[in-house]
């Protein structure tokens, strides 16, 4: 005790400052870290969330891709092929061609929904789609 008392509290309060701005900085850094973690799990948890959204949406393209598609098909001609029997010749987009048979007295639609085939023969025409039918009855 060279210094006497007042070097002595002097010497205490110092140490109390920086035992206080200690504590003050590790404060302050764990709430960096803290803010740091939360800000990294929202970054996190709307990246997961994009990927889920990404990932639904090109599923449900897939499938939709996938399914077959349909067109509207509307009534061309019909035919009766005997007493019983009539076939209809039914025509939607692209050239898409559908045959139905329906019984004599049956109802006949003027259009139904029927399979999209853009990939049909281009060249048959409706007489040679019903003559074909025909030959094929014999």
């Amino acid at each position: 005790m060279t210094l006497g008392q007042s070097a002595w509290e002097e010497l205490v309060k110092m140490e109390g400052t920086i035992r206080k701005r200690r504590q003050e900085s590790i404060y302050a850094q764990r709430e960096k870290r803290r803010k740091f973690i939360e800000i990294m799990a929202w970054i996190i948890m709307i990246s997961v969330g994009f990927v889920v959204l990404a990932t639904f949406v090109l599923l449900l393209k897939a499938h939709t891709a996938s399914a077959e598609q349909m067109t509207t098909c509307r009534k061309v001609k019909c035919e009766r092929i005997d007493s019983k029997q009539l076939v209809c010749v039914f025509k939607g987009q692209n050239n898409t061609i559908e045959s139905q048979f329906f019984s004599y007295g049956e109802f006949i639609p003027n259009e139904y929904q029927c399979k999209y085939d853009p990939s049909a023969r281009k060249d048959m025409t409706v007489q040679e789609t019903l003559k074909a039918i025909r030959e094929s009855q014999k």
